[in-house]
């Protein structure tokens, strides 16, 4: 069952007058509501992307999944270099990937250029690699994975954002377009939304509208698996895990065989699938000279993809302690030094194919990630959102098994298990 990209529209309505135009071969929705005011979609009762016919069955680009996991690595090497050291850190680049591109559809010249450079990919082979990813993935009765997509722009004259680029972010992603006072039930809205689209496990993605904000494009996704094999009592117990500080704490471990190794210059790590097998957890362990840090700041999307091209299948005593974290991380700064320098400088940004603004040029004033991941004996739940704000003038045991004991430090990830690539990435640096 392919992954579903979620389109509803009814649950943020509160009062809503409906008319219905037909606009070339494409049915508009105008509400007549401050809080939703334009949505667009397909002909179909429950709508896919438009252009989900056009990628059914179509092979991904070569380099696709390097790219991919090149991004993955590189998100995670800048914003362990940006944040204090000792903390846990956790992100999604595959919902960072997605909000990146919704924003690249809207950029224009030089700004486009530099996030195409960071995407790994123009929009223009972005936008069809990742509905065919999308679309081509799993998701069932015994995993979840599902995203949505959504842009909400103030209602105001001053600003036109522009058909072609909403008709593109919905037939791509079936973005869903939502006009607003930009006021604090608009703020109320999409928290409802973020709210929504992650099962509840992100309630509250933004605080309040800065003034000049104009538009928020916004990614959410959820995880959700059972193990394959499941634990039973006696594999659950207490033990020590060993933080980054030294400190001992205990915490409970889920103990288990597990038949995947993979192994890389700085680390060994064990894969333990999710039922059906289409998805894993990856705990990677760094070796003795190095600490959990390190690994995720110097480990690159080769690497990583090396290692899981070329895991063996032998018998990995493994413990993997029961945690949850959550994160909100600030990725402006991080994609600056990625190379995403002009989409945030309001004398050089070009988002005229997104819209103009009467006060001013649009800008990309920050970009925001908040994410949320649970570990215990039952499998594991994960969300994320990421936003980007645009403003106007701003911005079986044998003697020869392995052990991979998650006991001290460790980068994990949840990962297709087709591609390798990541959907979520994190450093466990204490269970406190």
């Amino acid at each position: 069952m392919n992954r579903k990209i979620l389109v509803s529209f009814g649950s943020l309505l509160l009062a809503v007058v409906l008319l219905f135009l037909t606009v070339s071969c494409q049915k508009k929705i105008i509400v007549e509501e401050t809080d939703l005011l334009k949505v667009y979609f397909g002909e179909s009762e429950n709508p896919q992307p438009r252009k989900a016919d056009e990628v059914k069955g179509a092979a991904l680009p070569a380099d696709f999944q390097t790219q991919m996991a090149q991004f993955a690595f590189s998100l995670l090497n800048r914003t362990i270099q940006f944040t204090e050291a000792g903390e846990n850190q956790l992100l999604s680049p595959l919902s960072a990937m997605y909000c990146l591109a919704l924003i690249a559809n809207g950029a224009g010249k030089e700004t486009r250029a530099q996030m195409s450079r960071v995407l790994g990919m123009a929009p223009e082979e972005l936008n069809p690699a990742l509905l065919a990813y999308a679309l081509g993935l799993p998701s069932g009765k015994d995993v979840k994975i599902e995203m949505a997509n959504s842009v909400w722009f103030q209602n105001t004259p001053s600003l036109k954002v522009n058909d072609s680029f909403l008709q593109t972010v919905a037939d791509w992603y079936a973005a869903q377009v939502y006009a607003s006072a930009f006021d604090d039930e608009t703020v109320k809205n999409i928290n409802a939304w973020c709210e929504k689209y992650t099962d509840g496990m992100i309630k509250k993605m933004i605080e309040n509208i800065d003034s000049l904000g104009m538009l928020y494009l916004i990614n959410a996704l959820v995880f959700d698996a059972k193990w394959e094999t499941e634990y039973e009592d006696h594999q659950v117990g207490e033990g020590e895990f060993t933080a980054a500080n030294g400190e001992k704490q205990t915490v409970t471990f889920l103990s288990s065989n597990e038949y995947a190794y993979l192994a890389g210059k700085n680390f060994e790590g064990v894969v333990k699938y999710y039922k059906g097998g289409d998805y894993a957890f990856v705990g990677l362990l760094p070796k003795a000279e190095i600490d959990a840090e390190t690994l995720a700041e110097t480990l690159t999307g080769d690497e990583w993809m090396t290692a899981w091209q070329n895991k063996s299948y032998e018998t990995v005593k493994t413990k993997i302690p029961e945690f949850k974290t959550e994160s909100s991380i600030r990725l402006t700064d991080i994609l600056r030094e990625m190379g995403m320098t002009d989409a945030f400088d309001p004398t050089v940004a070009d988002f005229l194919p997104m819209g103009t603004c009467n006060d001013g040029g649009l800008c990309l004033s920050n970009v925001m990630q908040k994410t949320y991941l649970e570990v215990d004996r039952n499998g594991t739940k994960a969300a994320a959102v990421t936003w980007g704000e645009i403003k106007f003038g701003s911005a079986p045991p044998s003697e020869n098994s392995k052990e991979i004991y998650l006991d001290r430090p460790f980068v994990y990830l949840v990962v297709d298990t087709a591609t390798g690539i990541p959907s979520f990435i994190g450093v466990t640096q204490t269970l406190r």
